[in-house]
């Protein structure tokens, strides 16, 4: 069973403590990684100050990009904003007259005191076709020959990251050029924590916003996704993904994405990215490119309902065994269209505050 709540009067951002499973869930380690870093590093609860380009990450989360913007390294697009406490004008809300929430003037600088932070994610406005060798942002097709769980040594990972529900398989007629608008690149910020052995569900929650001033520009989406993995890792060659996502749309789109069970290549070219097991020691996340993936849409919200925070919230049961996996990624989807035009108009943004996750 799966819910999602829009919770226009539960308003006060306060963060979740009990029951949750994730670390650093509110961004308080003053980690503020721009432009470029590394695909999959595993960076410790204990990441503090790691500012700046190349290397740089957050504690406890895993940053990935399929968009390589500097050799190696690959695009990162997130600001952290501050909590403010301003009056409420809202009669609807019961239980005070305050509430806490960023404004556009609340960009936290890089000497920011430690303090809660809300995370923005943000697409890249430029698809930086000018890499070289297998890093190269100009192919829909680069790394079709690799699947399964692979390391970066091996290859990139896919530059198309979702599909929509009319593709005809994929990247085939008009859509296989760079201008089609319907082909995204993900990039995200994720995090895998172990799964219980007793455990059957899980309960996902955020507070998240798209602000006025900062709507999605024409065919970007955003959300929260979750994924658990089958596969003998590391090995190139067949896996298995199961997803479960929440997105937010702009309020003028009107496509679908793909659901339900994909094999071949809408398996491959929908939700594929960092792996949820976690690598051998002392390597990053290896890259993943599922050869069947169960896809399941919780929900796809309109920004328009999300002009300041809301609570969205999805349940759902988890695949059986022990010792399992669970990887949860923020996530912004930027239509490959929308990048190689690189017109300079504002991406939009998506702001998320405090995600939980709780297993039962």
């Amino acid at each position: 069973m799966s819910t999602v709540t829009a919770v226009a009067k539960d308003r006060t951002m306060t963060q979740t403590i009990s029951g949750q499973y994730l670390a650093n869930a509110t961004f308080v380690r003053r980690n503020y990684p721009v432009w470029t870093s590394w695909n999959g590093m595993i960076n410790s609860n204990g990441l503090f100050a790691n500012i700046g380009s190349f290397g740089k990450g957050i504690a406890a989360w895993s940053h990935y990009s399929p968009i390589f913007n500097q050799g190696w390294s690959s695009y990162v697009g997130n600001q952290f904003l501050k909590q403010t406490t301003y009056r409420n004008t809202d009669s609807t809300v019961t239980g005070g007259s305050r509430m806490n929430s960023p404004d556009g003037n609340q960009l936290l600088g890089f000497d920011a005191s430690v303090q809660h932070r809300i995370i923005k994610l943000f697409g890249a406005g430029n698809l930086y076709k000018t890499g070289f060798g297998g890093q190269k942002n100009n192919n829909l097709t680069r790394s079709n020959n690799l699947t399964g769980a692979y390391a970066g040594s091996a290859g990139s990972p896919r530059l198309v990251s979702n599909t929509t529900n009319t593709s005809s398989g994929v990247l085939n007629g008009n859509s296989n050029t760079l201008n089609y608008h319907f082909h995204w690149s993900r990039h995200e910020w994720r995090q895998v924590v172990s799964i219980p052995n007793s455990s059957t569900g899980v309960k996902v929650t955020a507070m998240v916003k798209i602000a006025p001033d900062d709507k999605l520009k024409q065919y970007n989406w955003c959300g929260i996704y979750c994924t658990e993995d089958s596969y003998d890792a590391p090995s190139l060659g067949t896996g298995s993904r199961v997803v479960n996502y929440v997105g937010i749309k702009k309020s003028t789109d009107t496509y679908t994405r793909k659901t339900g069970t994909l094999t071949g290549l809408d398996a491959q070219y929908n939700w594929n990215g960092l792996q949820t097991t976690n690598p051998a020691s002392g390597t990053n996340f290896y890259y993943f490119t599922p050869t069947t993936t169960y896809v399941t849409e919780h929900d796809m919200l309109d920004e328009d309902d999300f002009e300041d925070f809301r609570k969205i919230e999805f349940s759902f049961q988890l695949v059986s065994g022990t010792n399992r996996k669970f990887g949860i990624s923020l996530f912004f989807a930027e239509s490959i269209g929308n990048m190689n035009a690189a017109s300079g108009d504002p991406t939009g943004g998506f702001q998320v505050f405090d995600p939980t996750v709780e297993f039962s």
